[in-house]
């Protein structure tokens, strides 16, 4: 962030990370998140019915919101109904999906959100007002 650059002009993002069993990888990810600058987020891990420590591991991370994924929809698979479900409490402008298993390059999503429209194929942030009536902005 320039000395100029307020955190209002700043894009803001909810991380959602959807999760399942995923103890073995899920501390990198989030440090790595936590690690982001450039972007005024939230981040938001979904415990898709974990049976290992992915929720403790994800608790230990004070930035870190954990949600449970809650009771699976008929005919929704476990990382779709995460997805879903993650979305709803989010507060940022711009929802950005990525997997426990993943580790981010500093300044990534600040320079994702620099020009979404360029990247939008390899990450797939998601504008709150793209989304369906569902998932809108509340008034």
């Amino acid at each position: 962030m320039t000395a100029t650059e307020t955190v209002t002009q700043l894009p803001t993002a909810s991380v959602i990370v959807p999760a399942r069993n995923e103890e073995a990888s899920l501390a990198a990810c989030l440090e790595s998140l936590a690690a982001q600058t450039g972007v005024a987020f939230e981040i938001l891990v979904v415990d898709d019915h974990s049976t290992d420590r992915t929720r403790e591991i994800a608790l230990s991370f004070p930035a870190v919101r954990v949600i449970e994924a809650g009771p699976l929809p008929s005919g929704w698979t476990g990382k779709n109904n995460a997805v879903a479900v993650g979305a709803r409490p989010a507060r940022g402008e711009w929802l950005l999906f990525t997997d426990a298993d993943t580790v981010h390059l500093p300044d990534r999503w600040r320079a994702l959100l620099k020009k979404p429209s360029a990247t939008a194929q390899i990450c797939s942030p998601t504008r709150r007002s793209k989304l369906s009536e569902h998932f809108r902005r509340r008034s």
